[in-house]
């Protein structure tokens, strides 16, 4: 195991009312704000985050989901609100739907939003034109649907005491693959690269292999110090918002071992926290942080989440089916291009070479995905550059 040293606060930024969930995409921090809706801030500066523009919306914001320019927000009683923060400064209404229960989360895929939505379970809805959302579906769960994570290929409903649920999507269609419920209190619930990993109030995380997607088997635990209220998932390691413990992460890079790597509960109780690379995005109360971890304990404070020094894009952008991306300015030594679904889980890693030179292409062939908007990670030597492309077919 390595070291798990240098988790560096780097900032504070005071909000204008409690936080409810956080979400990152592109160098800015969306957080949904209860009854003040939304707000967004540039967070290319991980020291200075920016205030860009707020939306209020009709409902609670408790849950959102990017979909680049939208904003999709689960607003409580009011169902679902659509915001376009293609102009953060001046964000603007799209649409709205209502759910038959309480909207706690979301997720958009397959032209499809998918809604935990309370005591009355999953929600489906059609929106490949988010100004006219078509119902599709609504399947009751036994338990309080607060969380679901993941794409149309394979979604996960944290179910409260009901334990988790894991679904896919075929066409339009809702299927049910398997349940879990001999478990606390289900909080969250992730699934990466043929494992899922749970939070759970009473018995903190658990690790479970879905090679049978119909037939998951837990194959360890770890308590953490708080309640794990939220999870993400990064490059080996599950960072925690634990509750009035604050931050817990957890080094799972031996799923049947994980081990506490750090807690740290400097800044009081943690609801929701996302992660990007080695930043850390979490919400206390009316307070929005960013935490840099480096496992080596290795830790810079002028750093920022997107080096420039490298330069990259891809052509064309939108695509169908496959997109080139070019680089250069690369370091001595080897290079990787890693893609990320925009749930921040890797599906496809495209390159790994000795430079030869300081630049170069490669092609993504991604025919066998999904639509939807994905992320490459572009890493070479001590730096790395991330950028979103968007795959329509």
């Amino acid at each position: 195991m390595v070291s798990a040293q240098g988790l560096t606060h780097l900032s504070t930024t005071y909000l204008g009312a409690t936080a409810e969930a956080i979400a990152i995409y592109g160098g800015r921090a969306y957080i949904a704000l209860g009854e003040s809706g939304i707000e967004a801030y540039d967070v290319l500066s991980p020291q200075n985050p920016e205030y860009l523009g707020a939306f209020d919306t009709p409902g609670y914001a408790a849950g959102l989901y990017i979909a680049y320019p939208f904003v999709h927000v689960a607003d409580g009683d009011s169902g679902v609100t659509i915001i376009d923060y293609g102009n953060a400064e001046n964000p603007l209404y799209v649409g709205s739907y209502g759910t038959p229960g309480y909207a706690n989360d979301l997720i958009v895929s397959c032209g499809i939003s998918f809604v935990a939505d309370g005591d009355s379970g999953l929600h489906a809805t059609l929106i490949i034109n988010p100004e006219e959302p078509e119902f599709l579906e609504s399947l009751q769960t036994p338990g309080y649907a607060s969380r679901i994570t993941g794409t149309c290929g394979g979604m996960y409903l944290a179910d409260g005491n009901g334990g988790f649920h894991h679904y896919i999507a075929d066409g339009l269609d809702l299927i049910h693959l398997s349940s879990l419920d001999d478990f606390g209190y289900i909080n969250s619930v992730f699934g990466v690269s043929g494992y899922a990993y749970i939070a759970d109030s009473v018995n903190g995380i658990s690790i479970g292999d879905m090679g049978d997607p119909e037939n998951i088997i837990i194959l360890s635990h770890r308590q953490t110090p708080g309640n794990a209220v939220d999870i993400a998932i990064w490059d080996g390691f599950i960072y925690v918002a634990d509750g009035e413990m604050g931050i817990s992460i957890i080094d799972v890079r031996d799923v049947y071992n994980p081990e506490l790597a750090i807690n740290d509960n400097s800044i009081g109780y943690i609801k929701s926290l996302a992660v990007w690379n080695e930043y850390i995005y979490a919400i206390s109360g009316d307070s929005f942080h960013i935490f840099r971890f480096s496992p080596t304990g290795f830790s810079d404070e002028n750093s920022s989440p997107v080096d420039f020094e490298l330069e990259t894009s891809n052509y064309p952008n939108p695509f169908n089916a496959s997109t080139r991306i070019l680089f250069s300015n690369l370091e001595p030594g080897i290079a990787e291009i890693t893609i990320y679904n925009n749930s921040g889980q890797v599906v496809d890693n495209i390159f790994h070479h000795e430079n030869k030179s300081s630049g170069g292409s490669v092609v993504w062939d991604a025919s066998r995905f999904a639509s939807g908007v994905y992320f490459y990670r572009l890493t070479s030597g001590d730096f790395s550059i991330v950028k979103p492309m968007s795959l329509i077919k």
